[in-house]
């Protein structure tokens, strides 16, 4: 499945499917419901249940890796959209660079053991999903690979209040932490 994604901070995330092919089955029951719940995770009704915020998280500092800090996260709320594992936060940006976690809630009955690797990358100002690769057992079906590829960014109008608004968007808890140096000997 090829899919356009536009994000704008007043509308949110919108997904235009450019090409798809093999099991409709697949992309019926997995891969469109799999957009939808991106799109309902971001809207209004959700965005404040699922910030990356210290009301929806319990953040327990692991220490550094790198140029981040190393976070595990856990959910407070039984809510599907929520997640728990480890984060890395960069140190000078305050933004995850990468996720290890599982949903905390199991989404359906047909799977368990869901396993998301989420790294992102730096464009321009902003930090963007790079790439996805989520591996799920199925029951009576064995296991699931899903990789997702996120590539060919363009960054519009990004002037300072486009970019005002971005970082207005995003909920990441007050750092409470201790600069890298401190932590590292």
């Amino acid at each position: 499945m090829v899919v356009d994604a536009d994000y704008s901070p007043a509308i949110g995330k919108t997904f235009r499917v450019v090409n798809e092919s093999g099991s409709s089955a697949l992309l019926h029951n997995l891969l469109h419901r799999l957009l939808l719940s991106e799109q309902q995770a971001q809207d209004d009704a959700h965005r404040q249940d699922t910030a990356l915020s210290a009301a929806n998280y319990e953040f327990t500092l692991l220490g550094c890796e790198g140029n981040d800090y190393v976070l595990r996260v856990t959910p407070r709320t039984d809510n599907q959209y929520l997640y728990r594992g480890t984060i890395w936060v960069d140190a000078h940006d305050f933004a995850v660079s990468r996720m290890e976690v599982q949903p905390g809630r199991n989404p359906s009955f047909w799977t368990h053991h869901i396993r998301i690797d989420q790294r992102y990358a730096r464009v321009g100002e902003f930090w963007l999903p790079a790439s996805n690769r989520t591996v799920t057992a199925v029951r009576l079906g064995g296991i699931a690979n899903l990789t997702i590829a996120y590539q060919n960014y363009v960054v519009r109008g990004h002037g300072d209040s486009a970019l005002r608004a971005a970082r207005a968007a995003v909920h990441l808890p007050a750092p409470a932490l201790r600069p890298v140096s401190a932590l590292v000997d």
